[in-house]
């Protein structure tokens, strides 16, 4: 260090043990702009990283100009070197606190500037992890020196340099210093703000370690110990790390602060540590770590999503099938028992196509189908479709609903799957309760929020178990008996409709998981259903799809409704056949061998230019970025596979529209 000392400090330099365990960089300047004092590490923070030659003694100007002219600042957006340069020497005017500089290796450098009485300026360099602190070119100023002294002398003879003793005052890192026996010799003023917040329990002259740990474990530390120790136990575990020599030790306060404790050894024999507060940056890497746990889960959540999709789209040809099939048989049987029969047929198959199509809406990550609805109704939907087996086992079930709470926009099918997948789920955790069992459904309303919760009075999770509850296969239960799938499908569908599922939970009390959803917007008075009226006058209809059976299907549905609808199972045959022949609507496959429907469209359009705004699309690949921008962007009619009635109707009044516009 002797090679870096200035003239400032000739014949009465710092204690070297002392400046040199500093993780805190320190720069003196004085009154005049000239350079004093630079710590070595400050050197290390700066200097040495990019060979800029600075020495004790030059201007303060100079020393500003080799930094931002080096490659070591990374300069803001929108800001040159000049600029920049100004920047930092009007923070440095301003005795700017808490400011940051950002190297080029995306380390952040905090920064702060403090006036001392003498008119010096300490200037001193903490590395952060992130950039938390305020920009360089902020207008707030220090409120200057205390004028208080920063150290406790403990040994008769030993003083600290006069030069040096106020600017120690303003580290933001606490340091104490210790004898060969262990005896306190002296702390700066920063080490007892951190561990002492009485001034009576602070460390006096020649007292040992021990003694010292003990007292501050008893007043200020005792947040952190661990259950199985006493405080004796915890303090003197502390002390023989601390004697150790251990570097980069954590503890916690009772006001919450985090405490990084390193220990270096002095020349004599004696011990150094260095206190600093990273609590800001522990809650930093915390919230580090839990976005980079919300990219890992989405990331699973996403790759799920590819597979359910690719399983959907192959299921969803079959699915129509059966689907439109069982309903029209369902109008032409008159039987009593073939109609039951094939009402369970049908009732399956729809459920069965609903899944299908939430599978489709969370690899979208987005609802299917956004409607005005009441939250009691789905709650009151998901207890009757759910419930029944908690019933059967002699549990009992409250229904705490609140008067004129306010409807959702929500795709009601997918809040239904939501909600009763969480009623099985506190069935399961009170399996075996029998009649002790109870279970609480309640919709409420605050802050603009509606709140849809189901209660139960099981075992309770523990916190690590709620940490990951929501992650994709994450399961607690037996082999065989949960697939960890369930949550993390609800907790994705809820995030769809921009809602929050929270639990709230703790051993032995029970769960509470809670879907918070926004609520629906004003609306005008909605009108009152109509019973359905006289069939519409008959449209000439093409159906394109290169899977016969969903093309024939089509066919007879719409034959069904009255309409003179023709199915060809190529794109090119539909070409020419509309080139040919006039029809008032074309509704066809998206994704089809030789041409796509959208493709298609246009050649038709072309031709037939009376055909423009008269084309809808029955898809089972709406995953695709290209589709899902083409039909949604484009407001092109479109429905989406397994194909059930309802949806064929509403595609064919918004058809009609166009036809009779």
């Amino acid at each position: 260090m002797a090679d870096r000392s200035g003239s400032g400090f000739a014949g009465a330099m710092p204690p070297a043990d002392l400046i040199g365990a500093l993780e805190e960089g320190l720069v003196l300047v004085r009154p005049e702009g000239l350079v004093e004092f630079i710590s070595p590490r400050a050197h290390e923070l700066l200097f040495d990283r990019c060979n800029i030659e600075v020495s004790e003694g030059m201007s303060l100007d100079t020393m500003l100009r080799r930094i931002v002219e080096s490659d070591l600042v990374a300069t803001p957006s929108g800001v040159d070197r000049f600029q920049l340069l100004e920047m930092i020497s009007g923070a440095i005017e301003k005795n700017l606190r808490d400011t940051q500089l950002l190297r080029r290796d995306m380390t952040a450098l905090r920064v702060s500037i403090r006036e001392l009485a003498d008119g010096r300026k300490a200037i001193s360099l903490i590395e952060h992890v992130l950039n938390l602190m305020k920009p360089v070119a902020a207008n707030q100023e220090s409120s200057g020196s205390s004028g208080q002294l920063p150290v406790v002398v403990a040994k008769e003879g030993f003083e600290v340099p006069p030069e040096l003793s106020e600017a120690l005052e303003f580290l933001e890192e606490g340091f104490a210093l210790y004898d060969e026996d262990s005896r306190f010799i002296l702390c700066n003023r920063r080490f007892c703000e951190l561990l002492f917040v009485d001034p009576e329990a602070r460390p006096y002259p020649g007292e040992l370690m021990d003694d010292i740990v003990l007292r501050a474990g008893r007043t200020n530390a005792s947040k952190g110990k661990p259950d199985h120790m006493t405080i004796e136990e915890y303090s003197a575990a502390a002390t023989a790390s601390f004697k150790s020599l251990a570097k980069n030790q954590h503890y916690e306060l009772n006001d919450g602060k985090i405490m990084e404790v390193n220990g270096y050894r002095t020349q004599p024999g004696g011990y150094l540590f260095t206190l600093l507060d990273v609590t800001a940056r522990e809650e930093a890497a915390l919230e580090a770590e839990r976005q980079r746990l919300i990219a890992n889960q989405n990331e699973k959540l996403s790759a799920l999503g590819e597979l359910l999709a690719g399983v959907a789209h192959e299921l969803n040809n079959p699915l129509s099938i059966v689907v439109g099939f069982s309903q029209m048989l369902e109008q032409e049987l008159t039987d009593e028992r073939q109609l039951r029969r094939i009402g369970k047929v049908r009732t399956a198959a729809e459920r069965s196509a609903r899944i299908v199509k939430t599978f489709l809406a969370m690899a979208r990550q987005r609802p299917a189908r956004i409607e005005r609805t009441d939250p009691v109704e789905i709650m009151e939907t998901a207890a009757e479709v759910a419930a029944y087996g908690f019933r059967s086992d002699g549990g009992s079930i409250s229904l705490d609903y609140a008067e004129d709470v306010a409807r959702i926009m929500v795709d009601r099918d997918q809040l239904v799957q939501v909600i009763s997948n969480l009623i099985v789920n506190a069935e399961q955790a009170m399996k075996g309760m029998g009649g002790a069992a109870e279970m609480t459904l309640q919709v409420s309303e605050r802050s603009g929020f509606v709140e849809l919760s189901v209660t139960d009075n099981g075992p309770g999770i523990d916190r690590e178990t709620q940490k990951r509850i929501f992650e994709p296969f994450y399961t607690t239960k037996d082999v065989g008996e949960g697939t960890g799938f369930g949550l993390a499908f609800c907790h994705r569908i809820v995030s769809a409709h921009n809602g929050l599922l929270q639990v709230h939970s703790s051993p032995g009390n029970g769960s509470r998981f809670v879907v918070s959803l926004p609520v629906a917007k004003e609306a005008g008075i909605e009108p009152a259903e109509e019973s359905p009226g006289p069939p519409s006058s008959a449209m000439k209809i093409l159906v394109v799809d290169d899977e016969r059976d969903v093309a024939d299907l089509l066919v007879e549905m719409l034959g069904d409704r009255g309409h003179d609808a023709r199915a060809v199972y190529a794109p090119v045959d539909a070409v020419r056949l509309a080139q040919i022949e006039k029809f008032d609507i074309v509704i066809s496959d998206m994704k089809m061998p030789g041409m796509t429907g959208d493709r298609m469209m246009h050649v038709m359009t072309e031709a037939r230019p009376e055909l423009r705004g008269r084309f809808g699309f029955v898809t089972g690949d709406s995953l695709s970025q290209r589709v899902r921008e083409f039909l949604e962007e484009g407001s092109q009619p479109f429905i989406e596979k397994p194909i059930v009635g309802e949806d064929l109707d509403s595609l064919l009044e918004r058809l009609r529209d166009k036809v009779e516009a």
